[in-house]
């Protein structure tokens, strides 16, 4: 084999090792801060346990939402990020907008085409597929359905927020590769967390 042959194989073995380790990269890495716990029954399962050997993140944080206008107020939300045993994110409840005063909240569809409108609590469910960076589909608050989330406690000095929730959810769009009914039902919803800066 000569130099250049030698020279040659090794590159194309290197080029195909970096090119295997970037694409091998979890695009979705886990939250760098999570603090507390989001617990609910979702049609008879329990929402953290949706996956063997699974984990949960749940984020508090104030700051701009997801929406697609440039919305100049900043807002409450919380998070719950479900990982499979693989660690790849498959599912993100959100609650955006929440009040820091105690109190029972209409949940009404999060629609990113609009800012927010403060005193309202939104909600929705995205789903992830293949490694976790693959937009799956999303559920949206089924708006005829009572869904509330209730304020219970927020201390100011530990920033710690607690409180419950019931939310019914519809599939609204994407293909629907889950084992996922079409409506789902979260009951006896609760939560406790910090808001992190």
């Amino acid at each position: 084999m000569t130099w250049n042959t030698k020279l040659l194989r090794a590159s194309i073995i290197s080029i195909s090792l970096i090119v295997l380790f970037v694409g091998c990269e979890k695009s979705r890495p886990m939250p760098k801060y999570s603090w507390g716990y989001l617990e609910a029954d979702v049609n008879g399962k329990q929402w953290g346990n949706l996956y063997k050997n699974a984990y949960q993140a749940v984020v508090a944080q104030i700051g701009q939402t997801g929406n697609l206008l440039p919305c100049k107020e900043k807002a409450l939300s919380i998070s719950s990020y479900l990982y499979n045993n693989d660690m790849y994110q498959r599912k993100l409840l959100t609650f955006y907008n929440l009040s820091l005063k105690k109190g029972r909240y209409s949940v009404v569809a999060f629609d990113r085409n609009s800012c927010m409108v403060s005193d309202t609590i939104y909600s929705d469910l995205n789903l992830s597929g293949d490694d976790g960076d693959v937009f799956a589909g999303y559920y949206n608050v089924l708006e005829s359905e009572n869904n509330y989330l209730l304020i219970d406690d927020y201390n100011p000095k530990t920033k710690e927020i607690k409180g419950q929730f019931q939310l019914t959810l519809v599939f609204g769009g994407e293909d629907n590769q889950t084992q996922w009914r079409d409506t789902l039902r979260f009951a006896n919803g609760k939560f406790h967390t910090k808001i992190i800066d």
